[in-house]
């Protein structure tokens, strides 16, 4: 099994540990090898989640951190900012490809790491108290057309689009999928995101 995800304040997003403890028994006992994508520093994050597979009874082959923008900051740039123009002129592309996929011959279990643990908490001290702030924000102005592609992409059913009106719930965990997937760059954070950057992937999909 073949599994990433995106590194939250050091950590993996609430909803992926949910979802490994969900998985049927047959899939948890499999080989995995695990990757995850971040910004500035992953922390325990892949530590986090292998431990969790391990509780699990999985085997854990390899693991790998990616470093792609992180998409939570890339919403209040200037569009012509020095770090944009450096995004855009990255290929994100090369650094997957210089990864090596294929499992070791053992099991490798990574260990957490006392930087890790003492990152990873200032990180989620920042971190909820600006999702708290952050999620009441969210709103859609005129230019929505209505397309329901961020109620569709919305991974914990936050969003609700009737007409050209989008409601949005308390369950919002900072994704940011909404903003940056939005077709007519409608959605926004407050005022300090009205005709920022949006950040559509490496690929631009």
């Amino acid at each position: 099994v073949y599994f990433g995800f995106p590194v939250y304040a050091c950590n993996p997003p609430a909803i992926v540990m949910e979802f490994i403890s969900q998985l049927p028994e047959d899939l948890k006992g499999q080989l995995w090898y695990v990757f995850s994508t971040q910004a500035i520093y992953s922390g325990n994050a892949i530590a986090n989640f292998a431990s969790k597979l391990k509780s699990h009874h999985a085997q854990l082959f390899g693991y790998s951190s990616i470093s792609l923008p992180g998409t939570d900051g890339l919403a209040f740039l200037d569009k012509s900012s020095a770090m944009v123009k450096k995004i855009k002129n990255t290929d994100y592309s090369l650094r997957l490809k210089k990864i090596d996929f294929s499992p070791s011959n053992e099991p490798h279990w990574p260990k957490r790491s006392a930087g890790g643990i003492i990152l990873g908490g200032l990180f989620m001290l920042l971190y909820k108290p600006l999702e708290r702030a952050f999620k009441k924000k969210f709103y859609a102005d005129d230019r929505c057309t209505g397309c329901k592609k961020c109620e569709k992409q919305c991974p914990v059913q936050n969003i609700r689009v009737t007409g050209n009106h989008v409601a949005f719930s308390d369950r919002c965990i900072l994704c940011m999928r909404c903003i940056h997937q939005c077709p007519s760059e409608a959605i926004q954070i407050g005022r300090k995101t009205v005709d920022k950057f949006r950040w559509k992937g490496f690929d631009a999909k």
